[in-house]
Formats: C-alpha cells, structure tokens, sequence
C-alpha cells in the first residue's frame, strides 16, 4: 500500500480514474487462486492497482460532502461506499457486512462488492444524467466562446490575443486546496486593473481546471490591437503578475513566447477580423479549449469555474 501524501487534487483525480475503471470493466478486482498447499488466495488483476489508496480516498470524499461542490465521480464513489456499509478497521483492513449481515466480508470480497455497487450506480439514470448534462454544458461552453469572440470583432477590426496556462510549483502543489485556487485568481483578476497589464484589455475568459495531478488556470485575454503591439509583454506582465499574486509559488506557461509556434496556428497574436481563415482557427481553438475543460472534481460552494468578460 503508498503511504506517499496526495494532494486534493491529486486524490480527487484518483477517485475519478476508479469510478472510471470500474465503469467501463468487467475486471475483477482479485481473483481467487488455490495455492500449492490447497488453500485459497487473492491473486490480483488490472484493477488491483487503482484501489490501494481507497480508504484515503474514502475519507477524503466524507470530509469534503459538506463543504464542497464534488463532481459526479466522487458522489457515486460516495455513494457506492455508503450503500455498502464500508468500514475500516485496523485489525482486518476493509470489510462490510454481507447482504444476510451475519458475517463480515474479508477485504478481497469487500473490494468485488465494492467494484460491482460502483459499477451498477454509474449504469443508473441518474448518473447517466449527469454525464449527460456534463457533455451539453461543455458543448455549451465551446459555443460562448466562439460566439464571445466574434462580438469582440465585431467591436474592434483588430485583436491581440494572449493565452497562458498558471500553474503552481511542485512544491506549492502538494499542499495546495482548491478554495486557495479560487482566491488566487480573484486576486489576479482584481489586481491586473490596477497594472498596466488591464490597458486596452477589452476581454477575457478564464477557468479552474484539473490535470492529470494538480490544479491550473487557463487564461486567454484579448487586447485592442489598435493600441497593443507587443503580445509578448502583456504576457510577460501576466505571468509576473501571477507569480506576485502566488507569493512567488505560481509558475507559468505562455504560448505567446514560443515563437517556434506559429501564432496563426494558435490562435494568438494579432487577430484581423477580415482575415477569415485566422478567425476560424483562433475560433477553432477557443473552441476546443472550452470542451476539453470540465474535468475539475470538486469546487468551492457556489464557485464560478468559468469566467468570461463582458464584450468591451
């Protein structure tokens, strides 16, 4: 079993490749061998790797019911460790009662009847629901984005557009809480009014996300072209500003400095609303950004993941 420290983020990432994992396979968790002397034991499958971590993952979940939004993986993790009476005891590990609640199951059999409830919960309506409502409202966001904008052209001839991703360090991340994420990029937001960096800013769309490990913040603001030249210093200025708002803890990575990378092909720099090709590819890739987002698997009560400014 890892005894290494998770971060929230890192757990909650855990918990949705599970309920994946058990979604999708028709694996068992263990399964049982008679060995050279006859007797039976565990033999271990594909899935046995994914729940080592379960009672970490398990407290976690309860601990964050009340005071957080949990996505749909970490309610039906819930939910399935609920409906089968999960305990933890430091004698035998894992166990629940059976379904006639005369014997305790081993933690082998614990674990199949774990992998079967999750199984069977994501399969229901209500969860099928969700992963419904999560596809229309990622869809939903590719479109706002697209349609945001084409109203920033239409406003302005000429756009410059500046797209980062803000990070945390290492060494910041492993401690780090998704309400701190959310307060960091308040702070950010309303700090770059204040600097040079918010002049001629004309709009902007941000988001909290989730990678394969730790929490991030896509950011793509948009500058009128009349007056900003050089994208490379608003996104310079961005990325310090971050890291003064982090306390030196924020990193950053901006595809306006790559100049290896075709900014056409990015849909950053310079935007010319004739140019039609140009639109739709920065079009395109706003797109693309906002349906990939969505991943984040818990928030703060009422927290707004995605931002997008008003059409100035």
């Amino acid at each position: 079993m890892t005894t290494e420290s998770l971060s929230q983020s890192a757990i909650s990432i855990q918990i949705e490749k599970l309920v994946n994992a058990f979604q999708y396979s028709h694996t068992q968790s263990f399964e049982m061998a008679t060995d050279t002397t006859g007797e039976s034991v565990a033999v271990t499958t594909s899935l046995t790797h994914d729940i080592w971590n379960l009672r970490r993952m398990y407290e976690f979940v309860v601990a964050a019911v009340d005071g957080y939004e949990l996505s749909r993986h970490l309610s039906v993790f819930l939910e399935g460790c609920q409906s089968i009476g999960i305990e933890f005891s430091p004698l035998v590990g894992m166990t629940c009662l059976d379904e006639s609640e005369s014997r305790y199951l081993s933690p082998e059999e614990t674990l199949e009847l774990l992998v079967q409830r999750i199984h069977e919960l994501t399969l229901s309506p209500s969860f099928q629901r969700l992963q419904n409502d999560w596809k229309y409202h990622t869809k939903r966001s590719g479109r706002k984005a697209v349609s945001y904008l084409h109203r920033l052209l239409d406003r302005h001839g000429r756009l410059v557009i500046v797209r980062a991703k803000l990070t945390y360090l290492p060494e910041a991340a492993a401690a780090l809480r998704v309400e701190q994420v959310f307060a960091d990029l308040e702070q950010l937001m309303r700090e770059r009014r204040r600097r040079s960096i918010s002049r001629y800013e004309v709009g902007h769309i941000c988001s909290v996300e989730q990678g394969s490990t730790d929490f991030f913040i896509p950011v793509t603001f948009f500058f009128d072209a009349t007056y900003v030249k050089s994208d490379w210093n608003k996104a310079h200025s961005l990325g310090e500003l971050w890291r003064e708002v982090t306390k030196g803890r924020g990193g950053y990575c901006c595809w306006n400095h790559d100049k290896m990378v075709s900014a056409a092909d990015m849909g950053i720099g310079t935007l010319d609303r004739n140019d039609e090709v140009a639109t739709e590819i920065a079009a395109d890739v706003l797109q693309h950004l906002a349906q990939a987002s969505g991943r984040l698997q818990i928030k703060p009560l009422r927290a707004k993941r995605v931002r997008i400014g008003s059409a100035r």
